[in-house]
């Protein structure tokens, strides 16, 4: 009896052995076969894709940032020195089973496993991507130019405009007692000084980054690294990148988009050459239509 049930324990043993090495090679099969799919993509391209049957069960931080790298096929950067100097460990337990998430948002979820207090961030290039604490990226600053012309611009409202009053004029003869012309235009021309300038609301939204956009980096605020200036119209932030991506694109970035919209309306779907764009008519400016409506309200007013 005791044998039978020593022989089954063995058998049962061997079992489960057996089939833990399956799972492995089927593992190391699907990563092999997902790093050969991938292998043509560009970083950008890879990081969205979806990862399929997620399981990490008690890995270390070092292993499950190991495994990402290669289910993915994306080359991983960190440096574990300098990531333990601000308090990181790299054999904190990571535990993760998820059916399908994109690979971005699984590398975010081993972030947040990998420490609770100190923050970490990745940074995504054309051939890696590199994952560090903020300590580390807030000492890695670039500069980026912000055109805010469209937002520093103000319009004027004209709320004092001139009246017009072709019935006085009419009654007066066109002339005053002293034998000058009358004026048939009330009120006053003078432009008011109302409202700020251009580098006042320049600082104005200056400010609203600092204080909504990691406030802490910033030196004004006491922090080491960054700053933003004005100057003429544009924002010169120098700032980590993950703080740059938070303001938006840069004057460049904006060009070149603006560049590939004009080009692309400019196609032709005939022979995908390029057409002339027409010219611009008269009547269709804008001090054109200000002057045909300037016309229309005078000569409605005089038949009244």
């Amino acid at each position: 009896m005791r044998q039978t049930l020593l022989i089954a324990v063995m058998i049962g043993l061997a079992t489960l052995s057996a089939m833990a090495q399956t799972n492995r090679r089927t593992s190391t099969r699907q990563a092999i076969a997902t790093a050969g799919q991938t292998k043509q993509l560009t970083v950008q391209q890879k990081i969205v894709r979806p990862i399929e049957n997620i399981r990490l069960e008690r890995a270390t931080a070092k292993q499950a940032f190991e495994w990402w790298s290669q289910i993915t096929g994306i080359p991983l950067v960190i440096s574990w020195e300098s990531m333990e100097n601000d308090g990181i460990d790299r054999e904190a337990p990571v535990t993760l089973k998820l059916k399908r998430a994109p690979a971005e948002i699984v590398l975010k979820l081993i972030m947040q496993m990998t420490s609770q207090d100190v923050s970490l961030i990745h940074e995504i290039t054309p051939w890696y991507v590199q994952v560090m604490t903020k300590f580390q990226a807030n000492r890695k600053t670039v500069r980026r130019t912000y055109d805010i012309n469209d937002l520093i611009t103000q319009i004027p409202s004209f709320t004092s405009a001139p009246s017009f009053d072709l019935s006085s004029a009419l009654e007066g003869g066109g002339e005053t007692s002293g034998g000058g012309t009358t004026n048939i235009f009330g009120g006053t021309n003078e432009d008011s000084d109302e409202g700020t300038t251009r580098r006042e609301r320049g600082e104005a939204i200056a400010d609203i980054i600092r204080e909504t956009i990691e406030p802490d980096i910033w030196i004004a605020n006491g922090g080491l690294h960054s700053s933003i200036t004005y100057f003429n119209g544009m924002l010169i932030v120098k700032a980590p990148m993950y703080v740059q991506r938070q303001i938006g694109p840069s004057y460049g970035q904006t060009n070149a988009r603006r560049r590939v919209s004009i080009t692309q309306s400019r196609k032709s779907n005939v022979g995908g050459g390029y057409e002339r764009l027409p010219p611009r008519s008269r009547n269709t400016s804008v001090s054109g239509v200000q002057s045909e409506a300037g016309a229309t309200a005078v000569s409605g007013k005089a038949k009244n």
